[in-house]
């Protein structure tokens, strides 16, 4: 992909002679790629934390999504920890779910995202952590952790599954100039749920694996 931008400003810059400043062609040449490294870390799957107060929820019932990770991340490569100390992003999408029948013909989730009208479906507390959009978080350090805290209370009925995932993670590591690396911009970091009242072998009886990717519950 940078190889491609790199491109894609040579030609701009070529159909244009004075569209790109001096800085600009500059600050080009310095971050072209000239080697290329593989993934430098490799973490696991980090915990985040989803529940209900009960199996059976109801309008002005409060889903609750809680992160807290050690900032040292274990690293398989080298056994060790790798402090996470720039940032952590997160992705909360929690949209509308597709009942499926085990015996019907299709196996797949109809996409019906509530993103454009979320509020009227729920409204969201921040208790730790930044909101950036409806379905975006930045947790925060604290006291070696980073940790989030997030609350969904419903305000509509309805068959509702949440997908957590990484967005941004920065360690603040930096590789020499002219020095890029391959593979997963996370270092493989995942997030797996630990769940309670989790429902989404009932909205999903086909993927019994979803259980650790997605949380699902009813709002009746």
């Amino acid at each position: 992909m940078k190889k491609i931008n790199n491109l894609l400003l040579i030609g701009v810059c070529s159909l244009s002679l004075f569209s790109c400043t001096i800085p600009q062609i500059q600050a080009f040449l310095d971050n072209r790629c000239h080697e290329y490294v593989d993934q430098i870390f490799k973490f696991g799957h980090q915990d985040i934390y989803v529940r209900t107060a009960s199996p059976s929820v109801h309008i002005g019932d409060t889903l609750f999504v809680k992160v807290k990770l050690n900032q040292n991340f274990y690293d398989s490569h080298s056994n060790k920890g790798v402090l996470v100390k720039e940032k952590l992003s997160l992705l909360l999408r929690l949209t509308t779910a597709a009942r499926q029948n085990a015996t019907s013909g299709s196996v797949f989730a109809i996409d019906t995202s509530i993103y454009n009208v979320f509020d009227q479906y729920f409204k969201t507390v921040v208790i730790i952590g930044q909101q950036k959009d409806k379905y975006r978080f930045d947790c925060v350090r604290r006291n070696g952790y980073w940790e989030l805290d997030v609350r969904f209370v419903a305000k509509r009925k309805g068959t509702f599954d949440l997908y957590p995932a990484i967005m941004e993670l920065e360690t603040g590591a930096e590789l020499p100039k002219g020095i890029c690396m391959l593979g997963d911009p996370h270092f493989g970091a995942k997030l797996k749920i630990q769940g309670t009242n989790n429902r989404i072998a009932e909205i999903y009886p086909l993927y019994p694996e979803d259980q650790k990717i997605l949380f699902g519950f009813y709002v009746e």
